[in-house]
């Protein structure tokens, strides 16, 4: 085994470690760790790329010349950029003037179970996934139906679930926005996610088709700035904060609850990830498109979640928008019940069902009623685990060597 270490393509530190795996002195594998701060998965795909077209003996095509990250910041901090720096500084003054600035109590410190010491607050996070066909029918219905995408249908459950659960009358979500809506900018190698906040007002008393296309609208705003300067929006947070009055929990802003959509090709061929349904024998796509034979139960399964720290809330959608939905909801049991993960997914599986058929219900007889509704067993599972199996190892993080 050969180690190599490298220089980020965007960095002056050492953002990448790769380790190649011989075998008899043939190069087997090559095995590279790159921090998300510096590349996002487009770019590791397209790194990839670049990689297996170099590999090929016989590779008569040039690898796309990608622009360095250097001249994107070159453009972004320009006069052409003028314009859209100001949209995002309006963008950020008002989501800092409306608010909510956070959604979830504050975590006070608390001792470490494995004996660790040091004062740091000890962190621990659950996440649950549920894989479900019958609900990516009913988004791409309701998404048709309603003229939204299922993206922003998604999104407004999800506000509405969360603002059950808490009993708020608003939210605000944190939006990952891809920021690679410019051609010209498809093949840089960076990291282009940022997260832009989506305050989400939740009238108990509005039409749940109503409610859904108030936040479409506003969450295609907020993706309008989802790319901007990390600095001035601190700045502007920081003085937010210092003419506030602090309110129980703080005055500061934070990214407490994120919400991700990632989505699949419809014609990748089945390549996504999470179970698929045996799509053969259908044409097209929507209820017509799998026999009713072939249709799997939806599923709701614990696992171990990647790390025990970071964002205490983190919605992640993966998908095709018509066949297969995959949603996985992390917490912070701390601040989040435990017991709430399946029911706030059953809450966006029951808002995702009554929008299409009673759409007028309001956003209130959602919230009041969805642990009743009954749904059909390819949307959601009858009997959910509340909570990981008692028999699993804990999930510690570790550090492997380098």
């Amino acid at each position: 085994m050969s180690c190599t270490r490298g220089r980020s393509r965007s960095s002056a530190t050492p953002a990448w470690h790769g380790v190649l795996i011989t075998v008899g002195g043939r190069p087997v594998w090559l095995a590279v760790s790159m921090s998300h701060m510096v590349v996002d998965v487009w770019a590791i795909r397209a790194l990839e790329s670049e990689l297996r077209l170099a590999a090929r003996e016989d590779a008569g095509a040039a690898a796309v010349v990608a622009p360095a990250p250097r001249a994107l910041a070159a453009l972004q901090h320009g006069d052409a950029w003028a314009a859209r720096r100001r949209g995002a500084q309006k963008h950020w003054r008002r989501v800092l003037d409306t608010g909510p600035l956070h959604n979830l109590p504050a975590l006070g410190g608390s001792s470490d179970p494995r004996g660790g010491s040091g004062g740091a607050p000890y962190e621990r996070r659950v996440q649950a996934t549920l894989r479900s066909h019958g609900l990516a029918v009913l988004l791409a219905e309701g998404a048709r139906t309603h003229k939204v995408s299922p993206q922003s249908l998604l999104t407004a459950l999800t506000a509405a679930a969360l603002a059950g659960l808490l009993g708020r009358d608003a939210v605000t979500l944190s939006l990952m926005c891809a920021n690679r809506f410019d051609p010209a900018w498809l093949p840089v190698i960076s990291t282009m996610n940022q997260l832009v906040p989506l305050p989400c007002p939740v009238d108990r008393d509005a039409p749940l088709a109503a409610f859904v296309k108030r936040t479409h609208l506003q969450a295609l705003l907020a993706y309008r700035h989802g790319c901007y300067d990390v600095d001035a929006a601190a700045a502007l947070a920081a003085a937010a904060l210092a003419a506030a009055a602090p309110g129980p929990d703080g005055a500061a802003f934070t990214h407490d609850c994120w919400f991700n959509y990632v989505t699949a090709p419809e014609d990748d061929g089945g390549s996504g990830p999470g179970p698929r349904p045996d799509t053969r024998g259908g044409t097209g796509t929507g209820p017509a498109a799998t026999p009713a034979a072939t249709v799997p139960d939806a599923t709701l399964d614990w696992s171990p979640p990647a790390r025990n720290a970071g964002h205490p809330f983190y919605l992640r959608v993966n998908g095709d928008g018509s066949r297969w939905a995959e949603l996985t909801l992390r917490v912070d049991p701390a601040r989040v019940p435990q017991a709430a993960v399946p029911e706030l997914l059953r809450t966006i599986a029951a808002g995702a069902r009554r929008l299409l058929h009673v759409p007028d219900a309001t956003v209130g007889a959602l919230l009041d009623g969805a642990a009743r509704d009954p749904l059909p067993a390819d949307v959601f599972p009858p009997a959910p685990a509340t909570a990981p199996p008692t028999t699993a190892p804990a999930p510690w993080s570790v550090q492997l060597p380098r």
